[in-house]
């Protein structure tokens, strides 16, 4: 049902995993979704990802920080 816990938790995931990949705007319908499906209890995880993708959408720090690997390679190849 898409009211159960099961439905919040990939409502949450696909919002995030939009957020990670810059698409704020896809991503905060459904991380607004999510706060409302979840328990109460899950609110303090969703929050900052909401406030997160509206901060993207207003063109402050948005987009998924560079990971670990792809700053070694960047830098690896600026060496060569």
């Amino acid at each position: 049902p898409r009211d159960s816990v099961t439905f919040g938790y990939a409502t949450f995931n696909l919002g995030f995993a939009l957020l990670k990949t810059g698409q704020c705007r896809a991503a905060l319908p459904l991380l607004k979704k999510a706060l409302k499906i979840e328990a109460t209890g899950q609110a303090h995880f969703i929050q900052p990802r909401i406030r997160q993708a509206q901060q993207c959408l207003q063109g402050g720090a948005s987009g998924p920080a560079p990971s670990q690997s792809s700053a070694a390679s960047a830098g690896s190849s600026r060496a060569q």
